[in-house]
């Protein structure tokens, strides 16, 4: 079976000790591929670079609403 995971935070800080590890566990899992959410335009850096780390990464660049207090707007005009 091929799966397609449709949200995951690989980016997250959580992730940083073992992030190869969970991607590796996740192919042989048969996940081929992996949506990562950004959450904040802070984000959107390591979020490129986590994506960069594997094929089958695909980054979802946003901003996330329960975020509010940290978006501005040229953050749109960025996105």
């Amino acid at each position: 079976m091929v799966l397609f995971d449709s949200h995951c935070h690989l980016d997250a800080s959580e992730f940083d000790p073992d992030r190869a590890a969970v991607i590796e566990r996740a192919r042989s899992a048969g996940v081929c591929s992996q949506v990562v959410p950004a959450v904040t335009a802070a984000s959107w850096p390591k979020l490129r670079d986590v994506c960069t780390l594997a094929p089958g990464l695909h980054a979802a660049y946003g901003l996330h609403p329960m975020f509010l207090a940290e978006h501005r707007p040229e953050h749109l005009q960025q996105l």
